[in-house]
């Protein structure tokens, strides 16, 4: 797997320390980054119980944890795990009443 450049890591020519876009810039400007969301909010879907969440706040953090052990373990970047969590965060999971999305953009 390529080095991504992670923040605070030495990179030659960098001064010791990887500027803050070495890691790739924004979620988006990778070309694996869509694969990489999409494959993490289909973990997400399985271990997070939207049809079945009583809370809006537990389902988003159950994703926030699948979204963070997915930047642990180099499957995502970390610039891109904002963009699963808000995904889940605009969700109506846990909301009762409202039907929840499967997708959002």
């Amino acid at each position: 797997m390529a080095d991504r450049g992670v923040p605070g890591t030495p990179v030659p020519g960098a001064g010791g320390v990887t500027p803050a876009l070495a890691g790739g810039g924004p979620c988006g400007r990778q070309s694996d980054d869509a694969d990489e969301v999409a494959a993490v909010r289909a973990a997400a879907a399985e271990q997070c119980d939207c049809e079945g969440a009583t809370k809006h706040d537990k389902y988003v953090n159950c994703v926030e944890r699948v979204a963070q052990a997915a930047v642990k373990d180099r499957s995502l970047r970390n610039e891109c795990k904002d963009d699963v969590v808000r995904c889940a965060a605009m969700s109506t999971c846990g909301r009762p009443g409202l039907r929840h999305l499967l997708s959002h953009r």
